[in-house]
């Protein structure tokens, strides 16, 4: 089972809910709100956008955070590794995470 703290709501909250996967959401950004206090730009790419994530998943401890931008355009996860440091991984980071992934798929078949 994997938990996640998540930038955006209630887009990867519901579509992790409908795999059966448990959640954790940063309770503060529930709510969307136009202004982004919490982020000087609403990117969770951007440095520091996920601080509030891994705030609530240092106490959850899960090992994942999945984030998304206020309408789900850009997309950031992270990974703890066991010395305990969180990795992030950008959109472009996924995509190549992705296609390795099918490429030795497609190999083996």
């Amino acid at each position: 089972m994997v938990d996640h703290a998540n930038v955006s709501f209630p887009s990867p909250s519901k579509s992790t809910v409908s795999l059966g996967i448990s959640t954790n959401d940063v309770k503060k950004l529930d709510d969307p709100d136009p202004d982004f206090p919490s982020v000087s730009f609403p990117n969770p790419e951007e440095p520091g956008a996920l601080s509030q994530a891994f705030g609530v998943a240092n106490t959850v401890n899960p090992s994942l955070v999945l984030a998304a931008d206020p309408d789900a355009v850009r997309f950031s996860v992270a990974v703890r590794f066991n010395d305990g440091v969180w990795q992030q991984f950008t959109a472009d980071k996924l995509g190549i995470l992705i296609a390795s992934y099918l490429f030795a798929s497609e190999q083996t078949a």
